[in-house]
Formats: structure tokens, C-alpha cells, sequence
């Protein structure tokens, strides 16, 4: 999967001002879910994190064919935030796939959110930008 193709899903995204996206695997396309061309375990973090960053996601670990390791491998991930569910089964919507995201105008998008729309650097850095740039009120809390 493709940086630009990834892109282009964050600015569809964004330009529908979706509260809620469901990502579901290749090998277990969900209607109404943004669907994968790969499993749903190869997906970087940051991909994840900077999707939340937008809207909630909701991972469709169940449906995965490897859904023991999908649940386990974003069970962390999942206690960083409210904005990252493991719940995902057949979303709203149309059915997306990453390989083939729709056009966006960029009049479309909302005011200042171009920086979230261009990643750049390592994986780990782009992980540690979209952690830091998610809403406060987001953050899941331990006490």
C-alpha cells in the first residue's frame, strides 16, 4: 500500500467529516468498511493513529483471519486512546478500498488540517506526531 494512496484515504476522510471509520482486512471486505489491500496485522501504527486523528476507527479485528494476532498486536494501541476501538464489524456507508480511495477536492477539507494530510518521516516519528496531536479529551487516562 502506498504513502499517496494513504494520503488520499486521510483526505477522504477529513473531507467527509466522518466521525467513525471502520478498517477491515483484504481477506474480510466489510460493507460500509475502508478495506485493506493487505491484512489488517501489516498496517503501521502510525496509519492507524494519524486515521484516528480524524475520525474514530474501528479495527475489524474479529473478521481478520488472524484475528487472535490483529486483537493482541493493537490491544496497547487501543488503551492509548478512545479513538482506536476494537470493535469494528460492518460500518455506514459505502464500502472504500484503500487501493482505489475517492477523489477529494481540496475545498473540501477543513481549515488547517493539510499538515495531518502530508505525513512525513520514519514510521515512529509519524506515530509519535499523531499520538501528540490528538485531542486531550481523546487520551485515555490511567489513574
Amino acid at each position: 500500500m502506498s504513502e499517496t494512496k494513504h494520503a488520499a484515504i486521510l483526505r477522504w476522510v477529513a473531507s467527509g467529516r466522518m466521525t467513525d471509520v471502520t478498517l477491515s482486512c483484504e481477506e474480510s471486505p466489510l460493507p460500509g468498511a475502508v478495506v485493506l489491500d493487505r491484512c489488517l496485522t501489516e498496517v503501521p501504527f502510525a496509519w492507524l493513529v494519524e486515521l484516528a486523528g480524524l475520525a474514530r476507527l474501528h479495527l475489524a479485528v474479529d473478521h481478520c483471519a488472524h484475528s487472535w494476532e490483529a486483537a493482541e498486536r493493537f490491544a496497547d494501541l487501543a488503551t492509548l486512546t478512545t479513538r482506536i476501538r476494537l470493535d469494528g464489524g460492518p460500518g455506514t456507508g459505502v464500502q472504500v478500498r484503500y487501493v482505489a480511495p475517492p477523489a477529494t477536492d481540496a475545498e473540501e477539507l477543513p481549515p488547517g488540517i493539510t499538515q495531518i494530510l502530508a505525513p512525513r518521516g520514519t514510521y515512529a516519528e509519524r506515530l509519535a506526531v499523531a499520538l501528540a496531536q490528538l485531542p486531550d479529551d481523546l487520551i485515555t487516562t490511567r489513574g
